[in-house]
């Protein structure tokens, strides 16, 4: 009887784990590479824009020297594109696409105060 409990166990342990690895390859198989190119109004390529799904951070990527970027993400995921000194830029993740363009607004802040501190 021990026996007939302990195979039934290991069954359905084996049959959990295979399920959790089939959902986790679902979800690799009907990742798509983003990959594109992230300028300024100008058209001045940017480096160092952070790129990420809303929905899971650790599918993100930054941009390089001329601007460019590459990550995988999953239909439907809203993609945010950051970078100091402009404004965000949101976009939904259709399916696979290599010439995304992102073009990034200067987020001009007004100072009305500035405190400049010396030590010496």
């Amino acid at each position: 009887m021990k026996h007939i409990a302990n195979s039934l166990l290991i069954s359905l342990l084996t049959v959990l784990c295979l399920l959790a690895g089939q959902e986790v390859s679902a979800q690799q198989v009907n990742r798509v590479q983003v990959a594109g190119r992230v300028i300024d109004a100008s058209g001045e390529p940017l480096a160092g824009v952070v790129v990420y799904a809303t929905n899971d951070a650790s599918r993100s990527a930054s941009s390089d020297l001329d601007g460019l970027f590459s990550l995988q993400a999953l239909p439907g995921d809203e993609l945010l594109f950051s970078l100091v000194g402009f404004k965000e830029h949101k976009y939904v993740v259709k399916g696979a696409i290599s010439g995304l363009t992102i073009v990034l607004e200067d987020d001009i802040m007004l100072i009305e105060e500035t405190v400049l501190v010396a030590y010496g």
